[in-house]
């Protein structure tokens, strides 16, 4: 029996689009020994496509694929057997190798491939193409062609909401290598047939929109006794008209009925949706086929299965600032919350007349009442009754339109005359933009990374949730906390934020946990410190004004909204909701993530440096931790800030505690550097310059500490690096730094170095008879902080060698005699003893001596005790 040759087949789906075609021929280039064959019949477009161009892409139908003899099969655009044809049986054969590359999220039904290249892109192709371009494979133009048939396609010409960066980029990149856009055109907008025509029609005609847990989609359905291809355009079509979130066909043809799905928002799952008549794709593009069935019944299943799964949309009660963000009753006058306004930089908000809302005053009706003089008068006599409202429940469109058509910017929430919060143009627009709370799901980012934190910390966050549950306060974590959680560095320091008091919440929880409780009652804010001393820091959600550059704010309680409003940087105006029933729901009012994903430091507001000038040092400490770099009106605002001398409101220890903050980084030279650029570094002391020999010695200390830093714990880091920065001026100029700045006393002893006393003990280490003794006496009065210090200055050998032993062993020196051991030999007490008590250490040092009796023999030798006294 002669042997059959084994061989590598590459395929895509049954009823293939342009993005399977395209993949296919892009694996061809990744395995070019491979042949591209056919599952079954394609789509019209791809067939008119190969009509013309089948001479460039050697594409075999599946006829006789049983006899081959395949030893690996590439699956593209697909991981489900029942789209495969003739193809089903070679995944579950044990001696072909499968590789898969798919967009599709995987199902039950889902292949697993020996190589499994999976993506969240819009499309297969995306991924196939980013590895030639990455590999610099060269492809020629039509090749580039169908490549962006294949992404234009999947993605609605780069329009559909799962569109990624890398669709466009690799897009981009077939544009470059050639590909013909008018050829990509003239697929992309054919006309319909006939039948196509006929079929739409029919659609129209029994198209039906419903409401779903507030989103609209189109359901429509028709049956016809011919096959006619290509329902997803005629679906997609269907999406154009009224625009609707979602829309759903069904068409029986001949004995089988054909579902697809399109949806304009990735929260209408239409892939979800379908999946339970045996159909997939993705969140937006999705798909199904059933044999026996009609279409009418199958359209009302899928209705049935959206009523019961669909979760709702988000609506008012989600996007609104709640409580309002200031409310003022009716009586008060028009100057004082004039001045509200102004102090708070509000641009309206609710006016309450005897617990009912009366309506909405704007910062701009203010405004003209004062320039009228009206400061004493009443602010009902400028309010118009009654208010524009809208009901919790209410969906975005129609908040939109109800916004649009009174021709306001904000909208009151109410329910049963209560007033529950407020909407502003700006909410919507936050959304709109995919800015703002993201609806919690086991796969959620937020979710998934806080399963992954230490057990203790999962417990702490669901235990704070718990208590705000109980006292009905919504209770976030917030800050430095969220934002190293979303960027994968470890950070424990978790700040809590409540709506409501944040002070007794602290109480409640520290009482769960075992722990006490510090308050300070004038900010809202309370620290926890727990039985094994981990702080966590809980405010009451305020805003914060400054009546005076760099004073401490005057504060009162508010949403969250305005409470990450408040805070220094978008990157750290993140929270994530710890309730039971939203657990999880990320808050992002401020574009955060995408600032993470770019790694940009973005101000919040045009006087953030400003109010406090301490953001200028942790702008430059997080540019440089994190590889960050400030936006361009950031630096501006920086820059500014600086120049006008904006330091001299600022205490000198406020500005201490920052430059202890950039020096404790594990590698702060690049932040000192910036701090030069930005004309910062000087504030420490006019004549401290970062010039090559001070870059080198900082260098050196990073190198020191990286090597010996595990085994010297309890360092302060920052004043080893203080200690370099200062090391090119004077001893007296570095005692004015210390004295100005209140250095700690203890930190100051530490010090102990400076120029001069530098050199003069590197030398009294140079000689080559000295022994560790001698070093011992040299190193031992200086703090372990100098001694590192002096190891990074030296670049001698010898002296290296010396320094380095005495850190790791010869500074924990336990002395094996004692005074009592003296006396016990009969040695007097007095000065005397001191002097033995070294010569003994000393000894021990060399390795002359290794224990007590050694040590009592070798001092016998030298100095034998009095007889009197022996």
């Amino acid at each position: 029996m002669s042997h059959v040759p084994g061989v590598e087949v590459i395929i895509g789906h049954t009823h293939a689009d342009f993005d399977a075609l395209a993949s296919m021929v892009a694996a061809s280039k990744l395995y070019p020994q491979a042949r591209m064959m056919l599952t079954g019949a394609v789509d019209q477009a791809v067939k008119e496509f190969l009509a013309l161009y089948r001479h460039a892409f050697p594409i075999e139908p599946s006829k006789g694929v049983r006899a081959l003899n395949i030893q690996r099969l590439v699956i593209v655009d697909t991981r489900v057997p029942s789209r495969l044809g003739e193809f089903r049986d070679f995944v579950s054969n044990p001696q072909v190798e499968v590789i898969i590359f798919d967009h599709h999220p995987a199902t039950a039904e889902s292949v697993v491939g020996d190589e499994d290249h999976a993506c969240l892109y819009g499309a297969t192709t995306t991924m196939l193409v980013g590895l030639l371009r990455d590999r610099g494979i060269r492809i020629t133009p039509l090749e580039a062609t169908l490549f962006c048939l294949g992404i234009y396609e999947e993605t609605g010409c780069l329009l559909f909401p799962d569109t990624t960066p890398e669709d466009i980029e690799c897009a981009a990149w077939c544009l470059r290598q050639g590909a013909m856009l008018t050829v990509v055109s003239r697929f992309m907008r054919r006309p319909l047939s006939d039948d196509q025509h006929a079929l739409l029609n029919a659609l129209l005609t029994n198209a039906r929109t419903h409401t779903i847990q507030g989103y609209r989609v189109l359901t429509a359905h028709a049956e016809i006794d011919h096959y006619v291809d290509e329902l997803a355009v005629l679906t997609s079509r269907l999406l154009d008209i009224g625009l609707p979130d979602a829309v759903f066909t069904a068409v029986r043809m001949r004995d089988r009925v054909y579902v697809v799905g399109r949806s304009q928002e990735q929260t209408v799952n239409v892939a979800q949706a379908v999946s339970f008549l045996g159909g997939g794709g993705h969140p937006t593009a999705a798909s199904a086929t059933l044999r026996g069935a009609q279409a009418e019944a199958v359209e009302a299943e899928v209705v049935a299965r959206l009523q019961a799964e669909l979760q709702p949309a988000c609506r008012a009660r989600d996007i609104m600032s709640s409580p309002a963000v200031v409310m003022t009753e009716a009586e008060a006058t028009v100057g004082a919350a004039w001045e509200k306004a102004v102090r708070f930089g509000f641009s309206g908000y609710p006016v309450l007349e005897q617990g009912r809302l009366r309506g909405v005053v704007t910062r701009r009706d203010l405004e003209k009442a004062v320039s009228h003089g009206m400061q004493a008068s009443p602010l009902r006599t400028i309010v118009s009754a009654p208010a524009i409202t809208i009901e919790p429940d209410m969906p975005l469109p129609d908040i939109q339109r109800v916004l649009l058509e009174r021709d306001v910017g904000r909208a009151p929430v109410v329910d049963h005359h209560q007033l529950l919060g407020i909407v502003s143009r700006s909410d919507l627009l936050r959304v709109f933009h995919g800015v703002g709370p993201e609806r919690p799901s086991p796969q959620s980012e937020a979710v998934e990374r806080l399963r992954a934190l230490p057990a203790a910390v999962q417990q702490l966050l669901e235990g704070a949730g718990d208590v705000g549950d109980e006292g009905r306060y919504p209770t976030f974590v917030v800050g430095g906390f969220v934002r190293d959680l979303l960027l994968g560095v470890e950070n424990l320091d978790i700040d809590l934020v409540v709506e409501g008091d944040g002070i007794q919440f602290a109480r409640t929880l520290a009482r769960r946990l075992g722990g006490r409780v510090k308050s300070h009652q004038k900010f809202g804010t309370a620290v926890i410190t727990l039985p094994d001393d981990t702080r966590v820091d809980v405010a009451t959600a305020r805003i914060e004004f400054y009546t005076r550059p760099a004073a401490l704010p005057e504060v009162t309680a508010s949403p969250l909204k305005q409470d990450l409003y408040r805070r220094d940087f978008t990157i750290n105006a993140l929270a994530v909701r710890l309730n039971r029933g939203p657990f999880g729901t990320l808050y992002d009012f401020f574009s955060a993530r995408r600032d993470l994903r770019e790694g940009v430091v973005r101000v919040l507001h045009n006087l953030s440096f400003v109010d406090d000038p301490t953001r200028i040092f942790r702008a430059i400490r997080f540019e440089q931790r994190y590889h960050f770099r400030m936006d361009s009106h950031t630096e501006t605002l920086l820059r500014q800030a600086v120049e006008g001398d904006i330091f001299q409101h600022l205490s000198n220890e406020r500005i201490r505690d920052e430059i202890i903050e950039i020096l404790s980084e594990a590698r702060p030279l690049p932040a000192v550097r910036r701090m030069q650029e930005l004309k910062v570094l000087r504030l420490i002391h006019p004549r401290i310059h970062l010039n090559s020999k001070l870059v080198a010695i900082m260098e050196e200390i990073t190198a020191v500490l990286v090597q010996y830093g595990s085994v010297l714990p309890g360092l302060d880091r920052w004043l080893i690096y203080f200690m370099g920065l200062v090391s090119q001026i004077p001893a007296e100029a570095i005692a004015d730094i210390a004295r100005r700045y209140r250095i700690p006393q203890v930190q100051q002893s530490k010090l102990g170095l400076d120029k001069t006393s530098v050199t003069h003990v590197l030398r009294t280490l140079y000689p080559p008879e000295l022994r560790p003794s001698g070093v011992y006496r040299v190193l031992k009065p200086l703090s372990t902080e100098a001694v590192v210090y002096l190891l990074a200055r030296t670049r001698l050998q010898p002296v290296r060698q010396k320094v380095a032993d005495y850190l790791r062993q010869g500074r924990t020196v336990t002395p094996l005699v004692t005074g009592q051991d003296l006396l016990r030999w009969g040695y007097p007490e007095g000065p005397e003893m001191g002097r033995l008590l070294q010569a003994v250490l000393g000894a021990q040092i060399d390795g002359e001596i290794g224990t007590v009796e050694e040590a009592h023999l070798w001092l016998g030798h030298r100095n034998p005790a009095p007889a009197e006294n022996r």
